[in-house]
């Protein structure tokens, strides 16, 4: 299989924006891989948007939960999944600026990952979406391959690979249509 990047410019138009790629970030190991490849094809070419879909939590809380927030009294807050993911958003921010970027943007909205991330995509008229994974594409991988219309690049473990997925005949796990191709790490 050819080896595939990201579908990047070499320089950016003078008269239209610049392209951007958006990368997926959730505080794992394989989002902060994700930001890291991404940074590193953007470098100065493209802007970086780092999305995070936040979930709506219910406002019941269990006693186990409640205990806990009374023994950290001030530092309750650092239970809340709001502040788990600025902290993520930050740390990815640290990544992509020490991988070379040189325009990153962060968003974080309230919903599930398929809409955010296509939402956000669509928002900024983005070239690729760039997702970390820990074995293969996952199931939102494949889904965003097979219906966003953009380029998905699924990041794996290795260090030298990324996979960049396209609809095609070939089913995966979940019934999705997924092809791969190996893509060698950015410079």
């Amino acid at each position: 299989m050819p080896a595939t990047t990201l579908p990047l410019d070499a320089a950016p138009s003078v008269r239209g924006p610049r392209p951007a790629v958006v990368v997926g970030v959730s505080g794992t190991d394989a989002s902060r891989r994700a930001v890291e490849y991404a940074a590193r094809s953007a470098r100065s070419v493209a802007s970086l948007l780092l999305v995070s879909a936040v979930g709506r939590r219910s406002t019941h809380r269990t006693h186990a939960e409640l205990t806990l927030r009374d023994a950290l009294r001030d530092d309750a807050y650092l239970l809340d999944e709001q502040t788990m993911f600025d902290d993520a958003q930050r740390e990815a921010r640290e990544i992509a600026y020490n991988a070379g970027a040189v325009h990153v943007l962060s968003m974080m909205r309230f919903g599930h990952p398929y809409p955010v991330l296509v939402g956000a995509a669509r928002q900024m008229q983005a070239h690729a979406i760039v997702m970390g994974c820990d074995t293969g594409p996952t199931r939102l991988v494949r889904r965003l391959s097979a219906t966003a219309g953009f380029t998905v690049v699924a990041v794996n473990p290795a260090a030298d690979a990324a996979f960049s997925l396209s609809p095609g005949s070939r089913l995966g796990r979940s019934g999705w249509p997924w092809r791969t191709s190996t893509a060698p790490a950015p410079g």
